[in-house]
């Protein structure tokens, strides 16, 4: 039905140079980082000229109603058809994305309760569930603990896998890590359960993972394997990096002391004066730059190595 089918996870960088980067490299198989937003636009308007597209967009955050309505002006050269499928954990995003009928799509309801106690049994025990009714009591508290959030139900399932300790059940179940604040999702608490149980240095790993971008590609040959961090993931990277690492972004107005660990990966660092942010970087001990701006200057990055 459609001639061109493009999913693009959009996540936090709601950057029209991106999109149109994303878009085009789904299209064609190739990195097109390097053109100019003017090269960009021909290409993408000439990509979807006259053919019905699919564009999915994955995960989207901004709630800048004119930054839509300006991207939106350069998708309208489909054929008739065309369609846009939106995701997103924000209201706001899904009204001022939906229609112009005023209709703001579908709101995705949980997992029903028996069908997330039955995956969390599954997850869990090696054996038949029957075999051990005080664990399944305590599992129906958890469960309900996840709110029919799918990412949740399997993380705790699996984290107690093949564990009959009743007392490590309840310790999951009564933990005061499910006080924390919750963002709508309501996934956090149960990713911090599990990171909790990791070893020392993998829970370091996980910390400076907040440094990369969401949906930031692992290079295989750097890290030995290769993969791609999810929005959930990062959220939990985040929570527990704490003080030691920061994001630097346009609304960045000083750096604390207490940071070792920077990045400049969203931040757009060519095109953002961050000189004033400079001025004392000698207790940093990592300063990550995005490889796909390929404009962020040598001068910038010999900066901050030189206050480093």
């Amino acid at each position: 039905h459609f001639e061109l089918k493009i999913w693009i996870c959009v996540s936090v960088d709601f950057g029209e140079r991106q999109i149109m980067t994303k878009i085009i490299n789904s299209i064609t198989g190739e990195n097109q980082s390097n053109l100019d937003p003017d090269r960009l636009q021909k290409v993408l308007r000439d990509s979807f000229n006259g053919k019905r597209y699919l564009l999915v967009m994955d995960y989207v955050w901004n709630e800048d109603l004119e930054a839509w309505r300006k991207f939106k002006s350069l998708l309208l050269g489909g054929a008739n058809g065309s369609k846009i499928l939106v995701t997103t954990r924000s209201r706001k995003v899904a009204s001022i994305m939906g229609t112009k009928g005023g209709s703001t799509g579908y709101n995705l309801q949980g997992l029903p309760f028996e069908d997330c106690l039955s995956l969390f049994m599954k997850c869990a025990c090696k054996e038949e569930r029957d075999k051990h009714p005080n664990l399944i009591k305590i599992a129906k508290e958890i469960v309900k603990k996840c709110g029919g959030i799918l990412l949740a139900v399997k993380t705790l399932g699996s984290l107690l896998y093949d564990s009959t300790d009743e007392h490590f059940w309840e310790y999951v179940r009564d933990n005061e890590i499910w006080r924390l604040e919750q963002k709508e999702s309501g996934i956090l608490p149960a990713l911090r359960l599990s990171y909790d149980q990791l070893p020392p240095h993998l829970k370091q790993c996980v910390a400076y993972c907040s440094i990369f971008p969401k949906d930031f590609e692992f290079d295989s040959y750097s890290l030995l394997f290769y993969f791609k961090m999810h929005d959930l993931m990062h959220d939990l990277a985040l929570l527990v990096a704490k003080d030691e690492f920061l994001v630097v972004n346009s609304d960045c107005q000083s750096i604390p002391k207490r940071v070792r660990h920077l990045s400049f990966a969203v931040a757009n660092a060519s095109r953002n004066d961050f000189s004033s942010l400079l001025s004392d970087l000698g207790r940093v001990r990592t300063i990550f730059f995005s490889t796909d701006d390929e404009k962020t200057s040598q001068s910038f990055i010999e900066s901050c190595i030189s206050k480093s």
